[in-house]
């Protein structure tokens, strides 16, 4: 899960022992929309901001008295808190909708997904918070149940550092500082988009074992 691409889906098949075949389209839910949308929020708080330094108010929340001035700026902002909320909603529930029906129609009768617990209030980005992956979380988990269909949270530890074709973990297989979206392993030369590498290492089995394992294996080498 990200902003750039909201969401990244790939299908391990347990019978076949590889992933499924899929189109960009299919397995990267764009987060354009949700960039757009930022962009309109950070432009309309930074009007708000520029309002209040107008009207010489230091604190709209302080004690006292509350001109007409105040109460002109607090109600757009508590509008604006509203719509986020509304949006917020609306995305999640056509995120999630989207990732059940992949699931139903390739047969999968599990969804492994990045155990973000926590992740929210971490987040250094006040949109990200506001933004809420729990929440988007949530509405997967409840919706699979609808359809018989287990949810299992991974630890993402590693797994965008670990290559999804040799195993390897490496901190150079990603340079995040000049190109983020680019994987490239350094032990076997394997290339993929990074999300896509990450959520085929999220969709394994028991991923968290193996991914324990490989550490060790290269910390005896």
């Amino acid at each position: 899960m990200g902003i750039t691409n909201a969401a990244t889906l790939q299908i391990w098949d347990e019978s076949k022992q590889e992933w499924e075949r899929l189109s960009w389209k299919e397995c990267m839910l764009d987060g354009r929309e949700l960039i757009h949308f930022r962009q309109k929020i950070e432009a309309r708080k930074r009007d708000f901001l520029r309002l209040r330094k107008v009207s010489g108010i230091t604190n709209i929340y302080s004690e006292g008295k509350k001109g007409h001035g105040t109460q002109a700026i607090i109600k757009p902002i508590e509008n604006l808190n509203d719509k986020i909320a509304n949006f917020r909603d609306t995305m999640n529930h056509k995120y999630s909708k989207y990732i059940i029906d992949m699931a139903l129609k390739n047969n999968c009768g599990i969804i492994q997904m990045e155990n973000l617990e926590g992740y929210s209030e971490k987040a250094e980005e006040s949109f990200l918070k506001s933004w809420s992956y729990h929440d988007l979380q949530t509405k997967i988990i409840y919706k699979a149940k609808e359809h018989g269909i287990e949810v299992i949270k991974v630890n993402p530890k590693y797994t965008s550092k670990r290559c999804s074709k040799c195993g390897c973990i490496h901190n150079d297989n990603r340079d995040c500082k000049n190109n983020q979206a680019k994987f490239k392993c350094v032990i076997c030369g394997y290339e993929e988009n990074a999300d896509i590498n990450a959520a085929r290492n999220i969709a394994l089995p028991n991923i968290d074992v193996i991914i324990k394992e490989q550490i060790e294996i290269q910390k005896a080498i």
